[in-house]
């Protein structure tokens, strides 16, 4: 792999509160053993299908969200930057942001 993945750390948090679709295909779960690549999954969290009995979607997102920035705060890395798993960005994304942040 490239020398710059020795030095990156990055934070995946899995939100998926169902354990029938905790199934993935192998790209996905290869992916998910690199090395440099942290896991964390709501139901590992005590999310399982739902954290409250009842617990409406929204609260569960809002969970969702407060359980994944506690994960970004306690890892102490530099950057946060939070994105849905269907965010495109474009190629030059990276350099952009460090513009306006």
């Amino acid at each position: 792999g490239s020398p710059l993945l020795s030095h990156t750390s990055l934070n995946l948090f899995d939100t998926e509160r169902h354990p029938d679709r905790l199934r993935y295909d192998d790209i996905r779960q290869d992916v998910m053993k690199l090395p440099f690549l942290n896991l964390h999954r709501t139901a590992d969290l005590g999310g399982g299908k739902s954290r409250r009995s009842g617990a409406s979607p929204k609260l569960e997102k809002i969970q969702d969200y407060l359980a994944s920035a506690n994960v970004c705060v306690q890892s102490k890395l530099q950057w946060c930057l939070m994105m849905e798993e269907y965010s495109v960005v474009p190629i030059d994304f990276l350099s952009s942001l460090q513009q306006f942040v």
